[in-house]
């Protein structure tokens, strides 16, 4: 029971941080910013033909469903591309 609390804070604050990362880089980038997380969300929906079940994809779409999956793997997590995106 406690490990599930933790992982759900966890869950949480992740995607608290990802929001935050949305917020700026929509406000720095504004439709250009727009365009590249379009363009991401096309090459995930390619790739996964479950990624409506992830977490990431409706918090980049804009909604605030909650799912069981909570990224994509590797290479493919929403929250590490944003991450990198406000790096840059």
């Amino acid at each position: 029971m406690e490990q599930e609390s933790l992982l759900e804070s966890t869950s949480e604050n992740t995607i608290a941080e990802a929001l935050r990362r949305l917020r700026e880089l929509y406000n720095k980038e504004g439709v250009a910013f727009h365009e590249r997380i379009l363009k991401k969300i096309a090459e995930l929906q390619k790739r996964y033909p479950d990624y409506d079940e992830y977490q990431s994809y409706h918090l980049a779409i804009g909604s605030s469903e909650k799912r069981e999956k909570l990224d994509f793997p590797g290479e493919d997590s929403i929250f590490e591309w944003l991450k990198k995106m406000n790096n840059e």
